[in-house]
């Protein structure tokens, strides 16, 4: 006869857990770069979203933001780096916006911190 905690508690998966198969990095985490990470986990596009910016303390409350309600999605991952370490291999979307003292957003591209021409 099986004891009350073994009712209780029963394992959920029957295999380990599968690494990640596809990731999406957001880079720039204003209002157009947190759209597009919100789209991205409501359509269930990608296992990981990786999210970057120059700005470390909006980018760690977006991330906990996504985190908080990562709990309803399928998503198994979310991190968040200033320094761009957390991309891989996978796609990318830069979306920044014009500084404060800027008029058009093409000089504000090479600023970010994975910026470059193999973007």
């Amino acid at each position: 006869m099986a004891s009350v905690m073994e009712k209780l508690i029963s394992p959920l998966a029957s295999s380990p857990a599968e690494p990640p198969r596809n990731k999406v990095t957001v880079v720039g985490v204003g209002q157009v770069g947190m759209a597009c990470a919100i789209s991205i986990l409501l359509r269930d596009l990608c296992d990981e979203l990786a999210l970057v910016d120059v700005m470390e303390d909006r980018l760690k409350g977006e991330m906990m933001d996504l985190q908080h309600g990562s709990l309803f999605l399928k998503t198994s991952k979310i991190c968040a780096d200033k320094g761009g370490s957390c991309c891989g291999p996978g796609p990318q979307g830069l979306c920044c916006g014009p500084g404060p003292l800027l008029r058009s957003r093409a000089p504000a591209a090479g600023r970010g911190p994975c910026c470059g021409p193999d973007m």
